[in-house]
């Protein structure tokens, strides 16, 4: 049993016990491999593999003084694309967790070992895990060269000829489907695993996931529910389920299954943040500190550790009138911003740290100037979700005789009118400005006006005058900057361009320009940005990131676009 390979292979041994750690390192150099790197701990072991790469990984599954076990890692590394695809994952476990390592064996684990074991039989499953990475190599080289199509095939063509680790390759089809918009094809697929397979749970939550993808959410949450109900200790039911019930705006719904989420891998950085985003957005000040604050604990230097943390956290702090921990948590966005190579949204959220500061040491004047140097222009295209929700955070925060509710809102409405393009968009902003009343009702108040101009440029085109009914919801898009109505534009211009007559052309360059100076990504919770999966899904390539939506302007059109200004660099007062 000789594998050639292993000389040029690089490891990774994890494991608290310092002599055990030593021995499976040495077991290691002895299969012939010349680069056997070791971590005693989760966080640390975290870090090695977001700067390195790893052939192959040992790792135990539980670790002395800490929740976070062995899973938690394999689980994180393999939903953020931290690991490629041909590295081979062993866990190392003692009887007393055995069965819940066999249980995850056949989702992302390659082979596990149960303590003590003979060097020949961790020999064994190396030679196993390498075997069936050899086999479905092509498989693996499509996926990493970002090849969907040859994957597709590659993945169905195992599956059709029920080949050497056809689930697999079934499940990785269904993916490829989903990420290309053919849920009914995805759906197809999953369902046939799950009667061939035994129903594991993984198939149902892929169909769930095909249902919300084909547009029907309450199938998806019946499903969804019914598999938390059956499988309470998959976290994965709790992602997809946590975001239809914030897209629903059921915030104290949603915390719970985040909060669960959380409870089931408390070593995972992003359901960490996304449960002390929901805990912060429902007034639940406590939890919501002690959840982020542990983010900042083990993960601030991960790649996974989303900044926006810090800044709900010197919220909570100013909220509490604590100077020292406010300054603390300010300094640190500071030290992100400076080192980022794209800092605009650091930058704004480095500017409300400091002004509430400035508000806790009662210096309003300077506070406002912050504020407004952190907006600048509403309808700036550099401008994102994120430094909305943090000016109705501020906004609510000044005092009444600093800033009465009236002005409040007057400056709240801009924003309000560009970034609430959903309910849980606006139930977020809503959520922030939570403090005061006042700039609650402007943000029902301006989703209300956006969706009379939406209702109204329907009723154009139900009256025949496409056309008009564009032209409506264009107007309103440049003067908003709200995605939701390019979005319908843009739809409606699809629909009925042979309707359009010599009008459709203009109309199409207008809808062009705001789709490419307004194309950012809409995040609401921490961790959204730092994640490289979608909810419950298995991450495809290492720069996966969410599906833009589709303009009418060819792709060569939209390089010539300059790109927008940035903001002047961070200052030290």
């Amino acid at each position: 049993m000789t594998d050639k390979g292993l000389f040029k292979a690089r490891a990774l041994v994890v494991d608290g016990n310092s002599l055990s750690r030593a021995l499976m390192a040495s077991q290691l150099r002895d299969l012939g491999l010349a680069h056997v790197e070791q971590s005693a701990r989760v966080t640390d072991a975290r870090l090695l593999a977001e700067r390195n790469r790893y052939d192959i990984v040992l790792c135990d599954y539980h670790f002395d003084g800490t929740d976070v076990t062995g899973q938690d890692f394999l689980d994180e590394l393999r939903r953020e694309k931290l690991l490629p695809w041909s590295t081979v994952f062993i866990m190392v476990t003692g009887e007393a967790t055995y069965a819940r390592v066999a249980e995850a064996a056949e989702s992302a684990l390659d082979g596990y070992l149960i303590k003590p074991y003979r060097p020949t039989a961790l020999s064994e499953r190396i030679m196993q895990a390498r075997r069936r990475k050899r086999e479905l190599g092509p498989l693996l080289a499509a996926l990493d060269r970002q090849d969907w199509t040859g994957a597709l095939e590659l993945a169905s063509q195992r599956l059709a000829e029920r080949a050497p680790y056809w689930p697999y390759a079934a499940r990785l089809a269904a993916e490829l489907h989903l990420q290309e918009g053919q849920a009914a094809d995805a759906q197809r697929l999953f369902e046939t695993v799950r009667e061939l397979l035994d129903d594991p749970p993984w198939a149902r939550l892929g169909i769930a996931r095909a249902l919300l993808a084909a547009g029907h959410p309450a199938k998806a949450r019946q499903m969804l529910v019914d598999l938390r109900r059956a499988e309470p200790g998959f976290a994965d039911t709790c992602d997809v389920l946590g975001r239809i019930e914030l897209e629903a705006g059921e915030l104290d719904s949603a915390l719970l299954t985040f909060r669960a989420a959380a409870a089931i891998t408390p070593g995972c950085l992003v359901r960490l943040q996304q449960a002390g985003s929901v805990a912060f957005m429902c007034g639940q000040s406590a939890e919501a500190l002690e959840l982020l604050e542990r983010t900042v604990s083990f993960g601030l230097r991960s790649k996974l550790f989303d900044a926006w943390t810090l800044l709900l956290i010197a919220l909570l702090r100013f909220d509490g009138g604590e100077h020292r921990p406010l300054a603390a948590a300010t300094e640190q966005l500071a030290s992100i911003a400076a080192r980022h190579q794209n800092p605009e949204r650091l930058r704004r959220q480095w500017m409300c740290a400091k002004a509430l500061q400035r508000l806790l040491a009662g210096d309003t004047a300077t506070a406002w100037s912050l504020a407004q140097e952190m907006i600048g222009d509403p309808l700036s295209p550099t401008l994102e979700t994120p430094a909305a929700f943090a000016f109705f955070a501020l906004l609510s925060r000044f005092p009444a005789a600093g800033l009465a509710d009236a002005e409040a809102a007057k400056l709240a409405e801009p924003l309000a009118m560009r970034f609430g393009v959903s309910r849980a968009a606006v139930i977020t902003l809503a959520a922030y400005a939570r403090r005061r009343p006042g700039l609650v009702e402007a943000v029902h108040r301006c989703q209300r006006e956006t969706t009379r101009m939406a209702e109204e440029a329907m009723e154009h085109a139900l009256q025949g005058q496409t056309a008009k009914a564009v032209e409506r919801l264009i107007q309103g898009a440049e003067q908003s900057a709200n995605r939701r109505l390019m979005d319908m534009a843009a739809t409606l211009w699809q629909r009925h361009e042979q309707n359009l007559g010599d009008d459709a052309p203009r109309l199409a360059e207008r809808i062009n320009d705001l789709q490419f100076r307004y194309s950012h990504a809409a995040p609401v919770l921490a961790g959204e940005l730092r994640s490289a999966r979608t909810p419950g899904g298995m991450v495809l390539s290492a720069s996966q990131t969410l599906t833009p939506t589709k303009t009418i302007r060819p792709a060569a059109e939209a390089a010539t676009r300059p790109a927008p200004q940035a903001l002047p660099a961070i200052g030290s007062d």
